[in-house]
């Protein structure tokens, strides 16, 4: 490994450490329930945002055709017909 790039990630250690440590406290707010209406939908918002590589809003389901070229298999069934 290149020296400069082990100094600078040394140096970027504490923060890194830190970031981890306020994810974790967050983690536990949130499934302790402890946090205000409006704080948890903010932490589950920037959490949505960081899984979907921050697109916002819904998603349009795959389409039939994508699921098949992948190997899935789909089936559209009727309403009330058991599977």
């Amino acid at each position: 490994m290149p020296l400069p790039l082990l100094g600078a990630y040394a140096k970027a250690m504490p923060a890194l450490r830190a970031m981890e440590e306020a994810g974790i406290s967050e983690a536990v707010a949130m499934g302790s329930g402890t946090l205000e209406k409006s704080d948890a939908r903010r932490i589950q918002e920037r959490w949505r945002e960081a899984t979907q590589g921050g697109q916002r809003g819904r998603r349009e389901p795959p389409s039939p055709e994508f699921l098949a070229s992948k190997g899935i298999a789909f089936r559209r069934e009727r309403p009330g017909e058991a599977i």
